[in-house]
């Protein structure tokens, strides 16, 4: 007879399985020579790494529907602890607490940011919680380097934010299905091919 299937023993299956995959993709594109590559060896490229992209997206789906049922559990577990009339339990294998804690959610609009920035001024507790996100900082130094060019294109060039050190070209390469397409899993392909 064999042993039951526990769920560590099908993830442990399933990260074997797609770390494989990711090893067998790796050296079957590191053993080309620059010299050698042609439209198909790119085209095979792009056909694994969005299949690693896929295998990424499956499980940040799975992870995101576990994390839900997660969630749903607690929340009944609350409920048996109300139940049960107790704030807390400990079980041979784990506890269950029920806690309250306040919290605030995050200015809405730009005039309420304004004020609490202006409050955390009169503190002095502003550069200890005011914060730009990369993305926020990015979208703004563009916008302001854009205006620039317009006003005087020749002293663009010269243009800087405060504190912010000078603009910096990053490239990178991104590879994507085609638009209103999931990208075609090399097993799906090898599937149809047997038909």
């Amino acid at each position: 007879m064999s042993e039951p299937i526990t769920i560590p023993k099908l993830l442990s299956t399933v990260d074997k399985f797609v770390m494989t995959r990711v090893e067998e993709i790796d050296e079957y594109h590191a053993e080309r020579k620059i010299e050698e590559v042609t439209v198909e060896c790119l085209d095979d490229l792009v056909v694994d790494v969005l299949e690693l992209k896929n295998i990424v997206g499956l499980l940040a789906d799975l992870s995101k529907n576990v994390n839900k049922a997660i969630m749903r559990l607690e929340g009944r577990a609350g409920s048996y602890l109300e139940g049960l009339g107790r704030d807390k339990y400990d079980s041979p294998d784990g506890g269950v607490e029920k806690k309250k804690e306040w919290h605030v959610c995050m200015p809405e609009s730009d005039a309420a940011k304004l004020q609490l920035f202006e409050w955390l001024k009169s503190k002095d507790l502003f550069e200890r919680y005011a914060t730009v996100n990369s993305r926020s900082l990015n979208s703004l130094f563009m916008a302001e380097w854009e205006a620039a060019k317009k006003r005087d294109p020749e002293a663009a060039i010269l243009f800087t934010l405060p504190g912010v050190p000078d603009p910096q070209i990053n490239e990178y390469t991104t590879i994507k299905a085609p638009k209103g397409q999931r990208a075609k899993r090399k097993v799906d392909q090898d599937e149809s091919d047997q038909q």
